[in-house]
């Protein structure tokens, strides 16, 4: 049975279109033995932040960085090779339960923590006070494309290079697309 029309709207928009912070184009993405490869043209993804967001929190449902390397703007992430399959629409809930109780509490405790850690060493001097006080850690595609489930049913978050920093004018934007779907859909049922 298939979510309805309205639903699949819904889960459609919550992956974002031409976002302004955050452009990268995947090179290639391949399995190498036991690790998974991806170059992307990008120069968005910070190595050190997602490794230290994985040692916090982020091993329960990443996977681990093994290496990274920068060249130009091309950069390559190791990553440990996860077994698994993508969920389906059938286990949407199950998903929608993880990710909001598990994955984006994450990441809002881990933006919050490393905001206080800046505030109190100054460790990323904020350029612009008021976009710095908004920013969030986050994963800015997130979609059922984007996971794996392991055959133990342990779900995964892949795409990790989609993980920056962001600010809160993101959500705006996903939130009126949903609105905007929603009038439509009370206009024509």
């Amino acid at each position: 049975c298939l979510p309805s029309k309205r639903s699949r709207v819904r889960i459609s928009l919550l992956a974002p279109q031409n976002m302004q912070n955050f452009s990268k184009k995947t090179l290639k993405s391949y399995r190498d033995k036991d690790t998974w490869i991806k170059v992307i043209n990008s120069c968005n993804f910070d190595a050190i932040e997602y490794n230290k967001f994985y040692n916090y929190i982020g091993y329960q449902f990443l996977p681990k960085l093994l290496h990274f390397e920068e060249n130009n703007n091309e950069q390559k992430l190791i990553l440990e090779y996860i077994e698994g399959k993508k969920p389906t629409l059938s286990h949407i809930d199950s998903f929608i339960r993880f990710l909001s109780y598990k994955i984006i509490p994450a990441f809002i405790e881990w933006s919050r923590l490393r905001k206080r850690e800046t505030t109190l060493h100054a460790e990323r001097p904020p350029f612009n006070e008021e976009l710095w006080r908004n920013e969030i850690y986050f994963h800015v595609d997130l979609k059922l494309d984007n996971f794996l489930l392991t055959p133990d049913k342990k779900l995964y978050m892949i795409d990790v290079d989609s993980i920056c920093y962001t600010n809160f004018d993101f959500f705006d934007v996903i939130l009126d697309k949903i609105y905007a779907e929603d009038r439509k859909f009370i206009k024509n049922p």
